[in-house]
Formats: C-alpha cells, sequence, structure tokens
C-alpha cells in the first residue's frame, strides 16, 4: 500500500513538473524585437519636352546623411531615393532652371509634375507616411524664356524627433552654395 501511495505522489510530482516547466518556456518563446527606426524619402519629377528642351536644369541633392551633390537633369522623368539610418534627418532636391540660348521662336509647353514622399520606417514597417504632389503648367513665348527661367523648384521631405514623416516647403535648407540669393519658384517671373 505504501508503495502504490509513493507511486501516486511520484506520478502527481512528475506531472505538475512538466506543466510548470512548459509553462515557464512559453514565455521565453517569444524574443522582444527592439525598435529601430529609419527614413526613406523619394522625389520624382516629369518635366515637359519643352522644358528639357529650352532650359539648363541643374539638381542639388540632399541626403538625409547631410551631403550634397549636384548633377545636371537631360531627362523628363527623374527619380531620387534616400533611406536614412538616424532621426530627425531630411532630404531635399532643388532644381536650378537657366534659359538655353537660341531657342527657336515660338510658345513654348513648360511645366513639371513631381510626387515628394517621406517615410519613418520602425524594423522596415511604416511607422509614418507622408506623400504629396504637385504640378504646373505654363505657355511661353520664346522671347520671354530668359525671364521666365532664372528659377528653382524644391522638393523636401523630414523625419522629425517625434518620427512624423511630413512633406516640407524646403525654402530654408542649407545646400551649401555659400548663401547666395534664393532663386523664386518656377513660374514666377517673365512678366507672364
Amino acid at each position: 500500500m505504501q508503495k502504490r501511495i509513493f507511486s501516486k505522489l511520484m506520478r502527481g510530482m512528475l506531472f505538475a513538473t512538466t506543466i510548470f516547466s512548459l509553462t515557464a518556456c512559453s514565455d521565453d518563446a517569444e524574443p522582444k524585437v527592439e525598435d529601430k527606426f529609419t527614413t526613406e524619402y523619394t522625389f520624382t519629377t516629369e518635366f515637359s519636352t519643352d522644358l528639357i528642351k529650352t532650359a539648363d536644369v541643374k539638381v542639388y541633392v540632399l541626403t538625409p546623411d547631410g551631403t550634397v551633390t549636384e548633377e545636371t537633369v537631360t531627362k523628363d522623368k527623374n527619380s531620387w531615393t534616400f533611406k536614412g539610418s538616424s532621426i530627425p534627418d531630411k532630404a531635399a532636391v532643388m532644381f536650378e532652371f537657366d534659359a538655353k540660348t537660341n531657342i527657336p521662336d515660338g510658345n513654348y509647353q513648360l511645366g513639371y509634375k513631381a510626387i515628394t514622399t517621406a517615410k519613418c520606417l520602425n524594423n522596415s514597417d511604416v511607422f509614418s507616411f507622408k506623400s504629396e504632389s504637385s504640378e504646373l503648367s505654363f505657355t511661353v513665348p520664346a522671347g520671354k524664356l530668359a525671364a521666365f527661367y532664372g528659377t528653382s523648384l524644391i522638393l523636401a521631405g523630414e523625419v522629425n524627433k517625434d518620427r512624423a514623416a511630413t512633406v516640407i516647403d524646403g525654402s530654408n535648407i542649407d545646400f551649401g552654395l555659400n548663401g547666395g540669393i534664393p532663386r523664386p519658384p518656377l513660374g514666377i517671373g517673365g512678366g507672364l
């Protein structure tokens, strides 16, 4: 009889130990993933064919790490994507337009479509997102092209310290151009 009682006690203790150890392991099975915030910016433009024919277009590119580079734009469609690894940060592109010489007489359809997108990511999942598009179009006679150009277009995005992604106007961004006189936005000028 003592053997039976002892045997039942042992089985009960073994059962309790098994249940306790399985319960204890289930909490450890799900590792906690730490937050890792990054940023991503995309700037896309489509310029009219007449704009590319009649203007020299230069773009200054500001990456999230603060690097500024200069490029010449020769295509109608252009796109830049940047990834940042710290918050807060920002990125931007600034286009400068100057009239080409010896443009034949006639009217030119000048314009653009642009999309600016800013994202804050947490472990590759979107935490916050903002996208804006803009579009302008003008008909400009050849004689007024020089006055119409001498302008700029800035596309800019930012992720602030609260991890909110925004599209900003970019007029206060320093592209490292030695503080020259800022150009007016594209479309202002030429007495149209």
